[in-house]
């Protein structure tokens, strides 16, 4: 016997399984109204139900397209009324968990997912021990990936048989995303870094003016990119005099990698007593020892006048 019920639940709910008695009916009749008959089944109302049906029903005729049909008045059945229980069951909506692993190829980068279904609603008395519908990392590889991914699930493989999904949702489609990573190259003048670590006790210079930095990551992050993002520091700490090679440090982020940055220099002095004053004393004496030979000068005129 064909069942098919009539109408929609209420919100929230899902038809569950549905058992009938008699399962069988036999059918008697002349050979050219029998031969009409494809199935029999029964009809019934389950307009806003939100808990189990037991009613009966007539049982009603199809043709080979499904569509019911009166064959004539020499039809008879063994039986009249069909009893039938038919569960209306709360659905739950179960979230699925998705997990990724591997690797994606040098130069691209994994930059999330995209998923068919986010909830998948389901019925049956398994699903009151799940919370979600947890999908293994494995069935998500995107090792050496340079491409994106699209992956189909059977969602069925992954919950107890004593839990049924409701409606067309039992294949799910996620598409990985991979996206090439690009370079660029910023350069900043070294005066504009902030510096880390300096000392009172010496001076500091820089061989270059600019220095280069590249960076990797996805076009549209590189395209708003500013040198404050950056977030560039001179470290200055423990740095000895003489010359010595510059150190840039950089915050950690997840939008873009720095890759390197061109070398430069910075020559560390002392700024001790007398380093920084020596110019203006050498200035100083020069300036008495014009002094002094005038006034010897001034004194030999005035002896030989006398």
């Amino acid at each position: 016997l064909e069942t098919n019920p009539q109408g929609t639940v209420r919100d929230g709910y899902a038809l569950g399984d549905v058992t009938v008695s008699p399962e069988y009916v036999y059918v008697n009749g002349p050979i050219s109204q029998v031969g009409q008959i494809s199935g029999v089944g029964i009809e019934y109302n389950v307009d806003g139900a939100y808990s189990t049906i037991e009613d009966t029903a007539s049982p009603v005729f199809y043709d080979a397209n499904g569509n019911e049909i009166q064959p004539g008045d020499r039809i008879t059945l063994d039986t009249k009324e069909i009893s039938f229980t038919q569960e209306v069951l709360r659905v739950k909506n179960l979230p699925l968990i998705l997990n990724v692993q591997g690797t994606v190829a040098s130069g691209y980068q994994y930059t999330g997912m995209e998923c068919s279904e986010e909830v998948i609603p389901v019925i049956g008395s398994g699903s009151d021990s799940l919370d979600s519908i947890v999908i293994p990392a494995q069935e998500l590889d995107i090792e050496g990936a340079s491409r994106p991914v699209t992956v189909t699930l059977d969602i069925n493989d992954y919950i107890p048989e004593d839990v049924t999904i409701v409606g067309d949702h039992n294949t799910v489609t996620v598409q990985l995303n991979i996206e090439p990573l690009e370079s660029l190259t910023l350069s900043v003048d070294l005066k504009d870094i902030p510096e880390t670590g300096r000392s009172e006790n010496y001076r500091y210079s820089f061989g270059s003016t600019y220095v280069d930095i590249t960076v990797s990551g996805l076009a549209e992050d590189l395209e708003a990119l500013t040198i404050e993002d950056l977030g560039a520091q001179i470290n200055l700490e423990g740095l000895a005099p003489g010359e010595n090679n510059g150190v840039l440090e950089f915050e950690d982020n997840d939008i873009f990698t720095v890759t390197g940055y061109t070398p430069f220099t910075i020559t560390v002095t002392e700024s001790g007593p007398g380093s920084s004053g020596s110019g203006s004393d050498t200035e100083s004496t020069e300036a008495s020892e014009g002094s002094d030979g005038a006034n010897d000068q001034a004194g030999s005129s005035a002896a030989e006048e006398d």
